[in-house]
Order: structure tokens, then C-alpha cells, then sequence
């Protein structure tokens, strides 16, 4: 006749079924955490990438404005020290040339 019903064979089966359709319920959503994961991991990487860049173009700014202060300096010291130069040369002449013209007015 009919064999009796084994309980431990049905709640197997219905069990793997039920853990089966667990896994395919949690596949997409274990996909989607994954590609979140990475694309923030990505993010992280173009961010500290990106930090970088701007910190050496900061820092090679920087250098350049230095550069540029220093030579005005050395313009501005060469230009004083000229200077000065020119105007001992012309004071140094006026001596010289005072007392050598006679100057006649009527």
C-alpha cells in the first residue's frame, strides 16, 4: 500500500528549497553591496589621487612665487646698489668740475 510519510525527507527538501531561494532573494543584493564596495573603494582612490595633484600644484606654486620674490629682491637691491653708484659718480663729478668753469655775468 502506501509507505508512510517520512517528516525528516519532506523538511529536508523544503529546507535546501527554502535556503535556495534565500540565497537567490540575497544574490542581488550581495551584488549590489560588492559594487558599492568598489565603487567607493574607486572614489577613495580619485579622491587621494586627486588630493595629490592639488598638493603639488600648490606646493610648485608656491616655490614658483618664492623663486619670483627672491629675483625681485636681487632686482630691487641691484637697481638700489646702481643707484647709489650713479650718485656718488655724479656727486664725486661736481666736485671735480666746480672751480674749473668761470662763470661771467654782466
Amino acid at each position: 500500500m502506501v509507505d508512510p510519510i517520512n517528516p525528516k525527507t519532506i523538511m529536508s527538501r523544503s529546507m535546501d528549497l527554502s535556503s535556495l531561494e534565500q540565497n537567490k532573494k540575497m544574490h542581488p543584493e550581495i551584488q549590489q553591496q560588492q559594487i558599492a564596495a568598489d565603487q567607493e573603494e574607486r572614489y577613495d582612490q580619485q579622491q587621494k589621487q586627486v588630493n595629490e595633484t592639488e598638493e603639488s600644484e600648490h606646493k610648485r606654486i608656491s616655490e614658483e612665487k618664492e623663486q619670483e620674490k627672491k629675483q625681485k629682491q636681487q632686482f630691487k637691491e641691484k637697481k638700489d646698489q646702481e643707484e647709489a653708484e650713479d650718485s656718488e659718480s655724479n656727486s664725486n663729478n661736481d666736485q671735480k668740475t666746480v672751480g674749473q668753469h668761470i662763470d661771467i655775468k654782466v
